[in-house]
């Protein structure tokens, strides 16, 4: 990823509130609504080990994607495109993965995808400055 200085000086850094998942599509979500453009070089080759940092099939990557995915919607999501997120969060996402979770017997991740639903029904301050509600 390339960004100039002025863009970074007038966007800001990326929010520190994703720790981990999603941190560069909401920046590049504040980069756009500043009126840049992003653009993306089709010919570029990049080696990308996928999960390095949390593993592939791990308690704390289940907490953060699912976390982050429902912030990253809070945050930049229209009102009706929130509202339809909501809406299939809570009648397909949440039931499927849940009975996913209890058939495999991922207790752990089970609860931590709770925990993850959890945090954003308990956090609203957290995405205040730039969710639309």
């Amino acid at each position: 990823m390339m960004i100039s200085r002025k863009v970074m000086q007038n966007v800001g850094l990326m929010t520190e509130v994703y720790f981990l998942y999603y941190e560069e599509h909401d920046w590049a979500c504040a980069v756009k609504r500043a009126g840049y453009r992003i653009v993306c070089q089709g010919k570029s080759f990049i080696l990308h080990k996928e999960s390095i940092s949390t593993g592939k099939d791990s308690p704390l990557k289940t907490y953060y994607i699912n976390r982050n995915r429902i912030l990253y919607a809070r945050r930049n999501f229209q009102r009706w495109q929130l509202l339809s997120s909501l809406i299939y969060l809570c009648f397909i996402s949440i039931p499927k993965n849940t009975l996913v979770f209890l058939v495999k017997q991922k207790f752990d991740h089970l609860r931590v995808y709770w925990k993850a639903i959890y945090w954003n029904v308990t956090h609203y301050r957290a995405v205040k400055d730039h969710v639309i509600l």
